[in-house]
């Protein structure tokens, strides 16, 4: 590679990664868990399975079929429902928050709605708890790949 090339790449990359830095406030851990949604309309309430895909210490983003239930809408109804998640972590009790939606969206390729949910009101115990598998998934995560990236890219002189 010549080094005028090696320089553009390097510059190219710079403005891509300033572009797409994250904005979360807490990192996100990639995990797959299962979890049952509790959804209460003041006049109707129903269970749902989700899986959990990405964890952090504000909130989950989720995966589930349906958003629809007995003609309702879970994502923007009014009245907005009492959402309540089970997460079933594995050798672990079973974690519960109240929970908000941020945002979401429905992916092509999986054939699910992705949701982003906060955590609401939570307890020092459950903070506590959140804490732990942080440290937990930081300790069994693999290196992120920009992290390779720019390693590898900070010995092209």
């Amino acid at each position: 590679m010549t080094p005028n090339l090696s320089k553009i790449i390097v510059v190219l990359y710079q403005r891509i990664k300033t572009v797409f830095r994250e904005r979360r406030r807490k990192r996100r851990y990639a995990v797959y868990w299962s979890g049952v949604l509790e959804v209460c309309f003041p006049d109707f309430q129903k269970q749902i399975k989700v899986t959990i895909t990405d964890f952090s210490g504000s909130g989950i983003r989720l995966c589930t079929e349906q958003i629809y239930l007995d003609e309702r809408r879970m994502i923007v109804s009014n009245p907005m429902p009492e959402l309540n998640l089970k997460i079933f972590l594995p050798e672990r009790a079973t974690f519960e928050s109240e929970i908000t939606i941020r945002w979401y969206n429905w992916s092509v390729e999986k054939c699910v709605f992705e949701i982003g949910m906060k955590f609401d009101s939570l307890s020092e115990e459950k903070q506590s708890l959140i804490d732990n598998l942080i440290e937990e998934l930081r300790c069994q995560q693999p290196q992120q790949l920009h992290d390779r990236i720019d390693s590898d890219l900070s010995d092209i002189p």
